[in-house]
């Protein structure tokens, strides 16, 4: 009976070279959506964390069991962090480390505009 070859699971990338945001974690663009939706509503710490419900009411498409797998990952990763609960649901907060994963804000003003 033939052995399967390993695969070598390293060298994935990606696919985008250029921007090295995610290369070292494997971001998916629904985790950089969860890290967006913690930052914009200031869940910055153990008192301000918002549940699967909330950040499923900003995200509109997956459903909460989704949701709380794609949070979990996040959490073993150490970009969110689980907050003080809020009656029986957990809350979640963006880490420190998982705001330097974000790329910055870029804010416009109108004289830039033009």
């Amino acid at each position: 009976m033939a052995q399967k070859p390993e695969r070598n699971m390293s060298s994935q990338t990606n696919g985008d070279e250029k921007h090295p945001i995610g290369k070292k974690t494997g971001l998916c663009r629904s985790s950089y959506l969860i890290l967006g939706i913690l930052r914009s509503a200031n869940a910055a710490d153990r008192i301000r964390g918002l549940t699967v419900s909330e950040i499923c009411g900003f995200e509109r498409q997956s459903k909460p069991n989704t949701m709380h797998k794609k949070i979990k990952a996040l959490e073993s990763l150490g970009l969110i962090s689980e907050g003080v609960k809020s009656g029986r649901a957990k809350t979640y907060y963006l880490t420190s480390a998982g705001a330097a994963e974000l790329p910055e804000k870029q804010i416009l003003n109108e004289s830039e505009e033009k």
